[in-house]
Parts: C-alpha cells; structure tokens; sequence
C-alpha cells in the first residue's frame, strides 16, 4: 500500500457508487477497490429506488476493510438525478463516479495520485475501468477536481 502525496499534502478521493438492485455487481467492485494500492479514498454507495436495502449486505461484507459509507434513496431517481443526490454527500476535493457494474484495475488509486502530483493543476484525471458489462472493453470514469466557493 501506498501513502504519501509529496507536496500535496493529505488529500483523499472520493469513490461515489450509484447502485440499482444489483449486488453482485456491487461485489465485484467493491472487491476491486478493497485491493487497490493505495489506500487514500472513500467509498459511498448509494441504493436508488430500493427500500429492501438489496446493496446494505454487500456493504457489510467490506467495512472493515473500506472506508465506506451507505444511504438509501427509497424513491427512484433518474441517472442524472441519482448521481446529484450522491454528490451532495461528498465533501472532498476530489471526487468520480464509478458505476456498480465496473471493476477497477488495482492501481486506479495510485495512478490518480501519480497524475495529480505530476499535474497538480488539472481538473480531471483520465482514468480506466473495466467494463463488466461491455465485453471488457475500457471506459473512461477520471476523478475531477471539485471546486467550492471560499478558501
């Protein structure tokens, strides 16, 4: 595992996980990320239109090993609308989008540290994922810088 961002100081992504009824997507990702590199992000999930709960033992399965935490959106969302609502759960600088049905390479992590420390004025990070459901072909979800009014 790594740490240290040199001259950045501590900073920490965060993992925003729009999830629909299907947990054993959401296994499959949440593995990925429990074997990640470098250990310096968040995970949250977010149930959309599922008062059953269907992702919570999923997410149980990986808190001791995640930092993750969980919210259920009882009334369903549209896409866009849904990734809203999770947005306003984040308060790092750095944030993306992973859907529930991607796997992540194990040095998705260390490689946005490795571009933010390279290039520390950019706003988005090219990332790759692997596609469960599109034949393993790569698709692109880059963390983004996230910007705030005030200091």
């Amino acid at each position: 595992m790594e740490r240290g961002f040199g001259a950045l100081g501590l900073l920490t992504l965060e993992i925003l996980v729009p999830t629909f009824r299907r947990p054993i997507f959401l296994r499959r990702l949440l593995s990925s990320l429990k074997s990640q590199r470098h250990r310096s992000f968040k995970v949250f999930v977010s149930d959309n239109g599922c008062s059953r709960a269907s992702a919570w033992p999923v997410v149980c399965e990986f808190l001791d090993d995640l930092d993750i935490r969980y919210v259920t959106q009882l009334n369903e969302l549209p896409v866009r609308a849904h990734f809203n609502y999770l947005l306003q759960f984040s308060g790092e600088r750095f944030v993306t989008f992973i859907s529930d049905d991607d796997i992540l390479f194990s040095n998705y992590v260390c490689e946005f540290y490795r571009m933010l420390e390279e290039q520390p004025g950019n706003i988005m990070f090219g990332q790759r994922t692997l596609g469960v459901c599109s034949e393993l072909n790569s698709v692109v979800s880059p963390p983004v810088r996230r910007f705030r009014e005030g200091p």
